[in-house]
């Protein structure tokens, strides 16, 4: 089955702070060697969409979310966030992952066993240089959110 350029948006929620707001791909492109990767993908995605990816495996879906969460620099092209460009390989600029306000999450299992919940959330915080106070309020805030409660114990 060959790779699409088809995008599928709808209604959904989007976070009020535009740091988080994806406004725009331009000619994203992302190369490993002489391997394409991502090719050309452009999209703008309207204020209140829910963003899919759909496509075959191997057609450079979680490629293109690394570099939105600043895992992979683009070989070519742009992404802005709201109002700021946070990745823009022919102008040399890349904005940290820490200061992106974007995170992966996995389909599969990629929680660490041996710590409880309250230390799987606070591990990315921590990484990303977050004051300790500031950590532990974010994590008490999502543990009493509606399916985190109920596991906050493990």
């Amino acid at each position: 089955m060959p790779c699409s350029d088809a995008v599928a948006s709808g209604p959904g929620n989007r976070h009020e702070d535009p740091k988080i707001t994806l406004d725009s791909l331009d000619r994203l492109d992302k190369t490993f060697g002489q391997a394409a990767a991502v090719q050309d993908v452009s999209l703008t995605v309207p204020d209140g969409a829910l963003l899919v990816l759909l496509d075959p495996s191997g057609c450079g879906k979680t490629t293109t979310l690394r570099m939105l969460a600043g895992r992979d620099h683009p070989t070519h092209g742009a992404i802005r966030f709201g109002d700021t460009v946070v990745a823009d390989a022919a102008g040399g600029r890349f904005v940290d992952p820490g200061q992106r306000n974007a995170v992966l999450v996995f389909q599969s299992d990629a929680l660490w066993p041996h710590m409880t919940v309250a230390g799987n959330l606070d591990r990315p915080l921590r990484v990303s240089g977050l004051l300790r106070h500031d950590r532990r309020t974010r994590v008490t805030k999502a543990l009493t959110m509606p399916g985190v409660a109920p596991l906050s114990a493990r």
